[in-house]
C-alpha cells in the first residue's frame, strides 16, 4: 500500500465487520447490565451499585436531551448517588424506571 500522506481512515470492507445471526440470550441469563445499554432506540442508564463511592455518570442531562430530540427514548434507574439528580433528567425527557429490563 502506497503512503499518500492522508488521514483518512479505510472504508470499511465485509471483512471487518462484525455480525452474527446468533439470538442474544434471555435477560436473566445476560448477567449484570453495562452502565449503559442500547436496545430499539431505547438507552437505559443503570444506578450504581458496587461503589458506595462512585457518582459518575455515563451520560449527562445534555446527552440524555440530544439524543431524546433525536427520537431515542432514554429511561434511567433513580439513583440518590449520581452527581446528577434524578429530577434532572426527567426534566430533559428521561423516563424514570426502576426496572430496565423492559429496555430490551
Amino acid at each position: 500500500m502506497q503512503d499518500t500522506g492522508s488521514f483518512a481512515s479505510p472504508t470499511p470492507s465485509s471483512s471487518m465487520m462484525m455480525t452474527s445471526s446468533r439470538r442474544s440470550p434471555s435477560p436473566a441469563r445476560r448477567g449484570p447490565l453495562p452502565p449503559v445499554f442500547v436496545a430499539k432506540n431505547v438507552v437505559g442508564i443503570r444506578r450504581e451499585d458496587k461503589s458506595v463511592w462512585e457518582r459518575r455518570v455515563p451520560l449527562t442531562p445534555l446527552h440524555v436531551a440530544k439524543l431524546v430530540a433525536l427520537g431515542i427514548r432514554v429511561i434511567v434507574q433513580p439513583s440518590t448517588k449520581r452527581i446528577f439528580g434524578d429530577d434532572e433528567y426527567r426534566h430533559v425527557g428521561a423516563v424514570l424506571d426502576d426496572d430496565l429490563v423492559r429496555v430490551f
